[in-house]
């Protein structure tokens, strides 16, 4: 089962948040004025399409295709 951010535990949130900063750093768009509680923040949002697994681990993201269908790419599909 994966879930969004909001429905994480504590202690998953916290792995999520760690997980972000450490690629958002790798991949060049970590901004050294972001906080952690920026990221709770961007990873929150109702908008948020990311999903995890129960441990905080980000597995993939929600696409909304036209018509009401939805698709699922896996983290190594995008």
């Amino acid at each position: 089962m994966l879930y969004k951010f909001s429905e994480l535990s504590d202690q998953a949130k916290k792995v999520a948040v760690e997980e972000y900063i450490h690629d958002a750093k790798l991949f060049g768009f970590w901004d050294d004025g972001q906080t952690e509680e920026d990221v709770y923040e961007l990873l929150a949002s109702p908008h948020e399409t990311h999903r995890y697994d129960e441990n905080g681990v980000l597995q993939g993201k929600v696409c909304y295709l036209d018509h009401n269908q939805i698709k699922f790419n896996e983290t190594s599909e995008y």
